[in-house]
């Protein structure tokens, strides 16, 4: 019994003071109760961070907007999460979506306006269910997956609460996948290295980019597994924090295209009517040189990544 509480019991009549013990009574109004966790999101290209109802912009030194994040993805969620708003978003807008999946499979039990019973067969989740402003087709209802991160240079971040939520828009999946399928291929866990987390110059749209920037240090790692000892991670993989648009959800910057714009699948080629070929005498030319081969994108991440990685040693 804490010496607070033993205070309170033994101030009471003589008579009342047996039948209560206080030490029964703690934590009756505190358990299930967790803090709330930091929110990393963007506008315009602007790094930002919501936390206890306060919005940081993420600055450097000489306080001018940073433009990409050095984090450690400590976890990502397997599902693809959804979020849906029937009315499009307004800058300053602080409302809860009207229906969002952590799991991507039905509506959470808290969403206000359920748009359908699963989210495989829900209208919104189709192709074209939607058109922005720029006229392209999208999905009304947006996915994402879910990251818990943290600032490489402060793993502890104590000032916005730990692990931080961090949502990856449709039109970065891929990037991310790709990111984490070389790691992977090299052998080095993602939540062991340094990320930088930036945005594609060459899209109209905000697309995020991933590099690995170096491996963890020993002590930089034993950060990262002290998060793993708590709740924190699986709350902001499972749980929808407090109201706060997704970034696939945000306004698009002026004359620009909407952020939450997704590539169009493919369509099926048509096929070519065949015709007859027409018979052209021709001198005989000198074959012409083939034309060189541009080097994939993919290659160039991987090389960039072993240049990175050459020399670190192995983690344990």
């Amino acid at each position: 019994m804490s010496k607070d509480l033993a205070t309170a019991t033994a101030n009471l009549p003589a008579g009342m003071a047996a039948h209560f013990d206080a030490s029964t009574l703690a934590g009756d109004l505190t358990e299930g109760v967790g803090g709330g966790f930091g929110v990393v999101s963007f506008r315009g290209s602007k790094w930002r961070i919501k936390y206890a109802g306060d919005e940081t912009l993420v600055t450097n030194e000489d306080g001018e907007a940073k433009p990409s994040l050095e984090a450690v993805i400590l976890k990502a969620s397997k599902a693809i999460s959804k979020i849906f708003y029937s009315k499009k978003y307004e800058e300053g807008d602080d409302t809860a979506p009207d229906c969002w999946s952590i799991d991507g499979i039905a509506p959470d039990p808290a969403s206000t306006n359920k748009q359908h019973a699963n989210c495989a067969t829900c209208p919104n989740n189709v192709w074209g269910s939607r058109v922005t402003d720029s006229g392209k087709k999208a999905k009304a209802c947006a996915d994402n997956r879910r990251l818990a991160v943290v600032p490489l240079h402060d793993i502890g971040n104590e000032t916005f609460g730990g692990p931080m939520l961090m949502r990856v828009p449709a039109a970065s999946l891929a990037d991310l996948a790709q990111f984490g399928n070389l790691m992977a291929k090299k052998g080095y866990p993602y939540n062991a290295i340094g990320t930088r987390i930036g945005f594609d110059p060459n899209a109209s749209y905000p697309k995020l980019t991933f590099k690995a920037m170096r491996a963890l240090s020993e002590a930089e790692i034993e950060e990262v597994a002290a998060h793993y000892q708590g709740d924190v991670i699986d709350r902001i993989l499972s749980e929808m924090p407090e109201a706060l648009p997704a970034a696939a959800n945000e306004p698009a910057p002026a004359k620009a295209v909407d952020t939450d714009f997704e590539e169009e699948p493919a369509s099926k080629p048509t096929k070519p009517k065949p015709t007859k070929p027409k018979v052209v005498k021709e001198e005989a030319k000198a074959p012409e040189p083939e034309p060189e081969v541009a080097t994939p994108a993919g290659d160039n991440m991987e090389a960039e990544l072993d240049n990175i990685l050459q020399g670190l040693d192995g983690l344990d």
